[in-house]
């Protein structure tokens, strides 16, 4: 569980609580016309997590992750492993210390994202596999000034990023970050995810997990290089469309919606015959392993398949 915004539902008695306890210290805006110290906006922080109070709402927003590692003493980071128990732990501890009534928010926006130790530099995977979501390009490309590769894909409601996190942080051992950034409600409420008591539940976190391995197992992952190698000439020339963006943009304005599919599933063929799409496989195994293990926190019996 990373970044997260909630909204109080209680906001009179979390204002109050807030003000009169000085759990957060609050800062608010000057007019410098009047000398007026306006009441409206107030905002704070507590370790990482921003507090934003306006006349009709309040808000809660960072990474839970971060904030339990701030918590330990551990950073400001996230590329550790945080699972379901320490998920609970934190969100515990933050709801205690603010006086936040766990079922009295509303989430509004959620990342959910697994790290994973893989055998190979992630830059390899992001810059030269990772080629599309769902047969579209990446919207947003960062190198983190050299710390980092990430790339993301972006939906109306949500995204799925991919980060090179052991460059991000200077780690010694290569650790690839999935996550899916959700930012609309509506796609928590579908699936019963509502509020902060949502998320001490494993049922909560197993949906997430699966929304997590949906959209993963849109992304176009493949060896090129391996891939051209295996190829005759003619077979090369379909690999260039089939790998290019901007092809099947211009598919879907020729081609009827039965049509493009039956493309899309042409293209899943071709990758599949050549056995171009380990690189895919193994990083969803990897996902499924990390999962159980995170969710297995309390050293009990999880059984249930990823």
């Amino acid at each position: 569980m990373d970044l997260i915004k909630f909204r109080m539902l209680d906001k009179e008695a979390f204002d109050f609580r807030t003000e009169t306890k000085k759990t957060i210290k609050l800062t608010s805006r000057f007019d410098y016309e009047t000398g007026e110290i306006l009441e409206f906006p107030k905002n704070g922080k507590y370790y990482n997590m921003e507090a934003n109070i306006t006349k009709n709402a309040s808000y809660l927003k960072g990474s839970l992750q971060k904030f339990g590692n701030l918590y330990q003493g551990l950073g400001n980071q996230n590329y550790n492993d945080f699972s379901f128990c320490d998920c609970k732990e934190y969100l515990q501890i933050l709801c205690d210390d603010l006086y936040i009534i766990p079922d009295k928010t509303k989430i509004t926006n959620l990342e959910f994202g697994l790290n994973i130790e893989v055998p190979y530099d992630p830059k390899i995977l992001i810059e030269d596999a990772l080629l599309m979501f769902d047969f579209k390009d990446h919207n947003i490309r960062e190198g983190f000034n050299g710390k980092g590769n990430y790339k993301e894909f972006k939906k109306s409601d949500y995204s799925i990023k991919v980060y090179n996190k052991s460059k991000q942080y200077k780690q010694s051992t290569h650790i690839l970050r999935i996550e899916l950034k959700i930012i609309r409600a509506r796609i928590l409420e579908r699936n019963n995810i509502f509020s902060l008591a949502d998320l001490s539940r494993e049922e909560t976190h197993e949906t997430l997990f699966e929304l997590l391995l949906a959209s993963f197992e849109k992304l176009m992952i493949i060896d090129v290089d391996k891939l051209n190698k295996a190829l005759k000439t003619d077979e090369i020339n379909h690999l260039k469309n089939f790998t290019n963006p901007n092809y099947w943009n211009q598919l879907q304005k020729d081609l009827k919606p039965n049509q493009f599919y039956k493309a899309k599933r042409m293209c899943n063929a071709h990758i599949e015959k050549y056995n171009s799409s380990r690189m895919k496989e193994f990083i969803k195994k990897a996902l499924q392993a990390k999962f159980k293990e995170l969710m297995n926190c309390y050293s009990l019996s999880y059984s249930k398949a990823a």
